[in-house]
């Protein structure tokens, strides 16, 4: 159902005599875990209303996180795209009328002509198109499923992460987000356990995920959150480590995760910056790569005829 198909029934819910909490459970995909904490604490205690506002806030911290993370890399994604369409434009247009002067010319060919007849005499073939498909197909689906589970979820996501720049950002974005997650949480009335539980189920991060459980654990036999973090330093970064201890020492944990998660955004806004300056002359490579690959692949054998002709 679209979205106010879904607000048409949980307003009719509530005006039943049902509980908002519950009436917003009924839609998972719509409302995660994290909404549905928050709203049952503001309803046990008698502040929805705090709550709601509590959620609102940590919503639109999120949404301009995602925006900020998207916008990096729309145009690093839009310049790979124009010159894989162009690329193909010139292999099904211009390059087909030079293959067949080099057949004419009878001349033994270098590799680079070699290769670009081979991968245009491939993009032209409509077999070589479907069984590229079906394998790219094949490929998504498969890294999807494995995704979908823990352990490969886990992979995939340390994969990422050890990607220079675009890995650094990704991890300062999960972590801001489980620090905004944990202060709304925290500040709503959720116990902690619960409140980092969740928050690991919102921050995007496999591997927070994972570990949620022992984490739990360890809040569970007495052991101070930092300190179970400060054991896992390739999870959770040591800043936050020290600032969730300095939390705990004042008292003020969910002011500490706000302050974490407002510390993160700063510095995911910094890893755009530099990730758009490095990417900037990478895109302008790969471009001169693939133009200068063609031309020579065109005049290499076409001078290589004039000096038999001189």
């Amino acid at each position: 159902p679209n979205f106010g198909e879904v607000v048409s029934a949980v307003a009719h819910r509530v005006s039943t005599g049902h509980h908002f909490s519950s009436s917003l459970a009924l839609f998972p995909r719509v409302f995660p875990k994290v909404y549905l904490a928050m709203v049952s604490i503001g309803e046990n205690t008698g502040h929805l209303d705090v709550a709601l506002e509590q959620l609102a806030d940590w919503q639109e911290s999120d949404d301009k996180l995602y925006r900020r993370v998207k916008g990096a890399l729309t145009y690093p994604t839009f310049v790979m795209i124009l010159t894989c369409i162009l690329t193909l434009i010139l292999f099904y247009t211009v390059l087909p009328n030079f293959i067949n002067i080099f057949q004419e010319m009878d001349i033994e060919l270098p590799m680079t002509t070699r290769i670009m007849i081979l991968l245009t005499n491939l993009v032209k073939n409509p077999g070589a198109w479907v069984v590229g498909l079906a394998l790219m197909t094949a490929i998504l689906v498969g890294i999807r499923d494995l995704y979908r589970t823990d352990a490969g979820g886990v992979a995939i996501f340390r994969f990422l992460i050890s990607i220079p720049l675009i890995g650094s950002m990704l991890r300062l974005a999960t972590t801001s987000r489980f620090a905004a997650a944990a202060s709304a949480l925290i500040n709503a009335g959720v116990d902690l356990p619960r409140s980092l539980r969740m928050s690991a189920q919102a921050s995007g991060s496999p591997v927070l995920r994972a570990d949620a459980r022992s984490l739990g654990e360890s809040l569970q036999e007495g052991t101070l959150a930092s300190d179970h973090m400060a054991t896992r330093p390739d999870i959770y970064p040591s800043t936050l480590t020290h600032m969730i201890k300095a939390g705990e020492e004042s008292s003020h944990l969910a002011d500490m995760f706000g302050r974490v998660a407002n510390y993160y955004d700063t510095e995911v806004g910094f890893k755009i910056e530099t990730l758009g300056a490095a990417l900037e002359p990478l895109l302008l490579g790969f471009v001169a790569f693939v133009v200068g690959f063609i031309v020579l692949s065109v005049l290499v054998p076409l001078y290589s005829y004039l000096g038999t002709l001189a």
